[in-house]
């Protein structure tokens, strides 16, 4: 569900960001379970580089933006960057921001991706080996920014998450069906984008 089609404009600006290389990215691995996510694989030296300088060449966002974030290790340690350099208060951690769950295929290889986009190409509400379905996360991502309409007005706020979650994301932005997010690119590691409501 799109909850983001309740809205003709928006009361603040949004920005996703995509955590840096992690190792996980380095061993091109799955790593999606909270119990694997949460407390290991986090960036690498190499990534939390990529997040600073990212962050200081940026002149979109200052120390009053309001940064949320996935509480996975890796998005944590990028929304930390983040604050750190701009300056912001504290980060407020939020699960709807987690990586997309790919069940079966846990800690297995990148190749699985390929599988798992293939399938949702034909069928946004797929669940096959228990990966979570297109139709879930795009959900609770933009059902988080609808409660942020609610609770915030003329604010700067950073979205720390993952390819697939921002991906979707930013389709349902543009208002597109979710079965069209391939049409958005993928961010890439470290990228920083302005979510515009289409």
């Amino acid at each position: 569900m799109n909850n983001l089609l309740q809205f003709k404009s928006l009361k603040n600006r949004y920005f996703s960001l995509r955590h840096g290389e992690s190792k996980s990215n380095v061993l091109r691995i799955l790593i999606s379970h909270i119990e694997n996510g949460v407390s290991d694989f986090g960036l690498t030296d190499a990534g939390k580089q990529q997040i600073k300088e990212v962050v200081e060449n940026q002149n979109l966002l200052n120390g009053k933006t309001i940064i949320y974030s996935s509480d996975f290790l890796r998005t944590k340690e990028t929304a930390e960057i983040a604050r750190e350099v701009l300056g912001a208060e504290s980060i407020h951690l939020d699960a709807r921001l987690r990586e997309r769950y790919f069940g079966d295929f846990e800690k297995m290889d990148f190749d699985y991706y390929k599988l798992v986009w293939a399938k949702d190409n034909t069928d946004n509400a797929q669940t096959e080996h228990q990966v979570e379905s297109i139709l879930a996360v795009q959900d609770r991502v933009t059902s988080l920014v609808a409660e942020l309409e609610n609770q915030y007005q003329g604010q700067t706020i950073l979205l720390v998450s993952h390819g697939d979650p921002i991906q979707f994301l930013e389709a349902s932005f543009s208002t597109h069906e979710p079965f069209n997010h391939r049409n958005i690119i993928m961010p890439h590691k470290g990228e920083l984008r302005e979510l515009i409501l289409k």
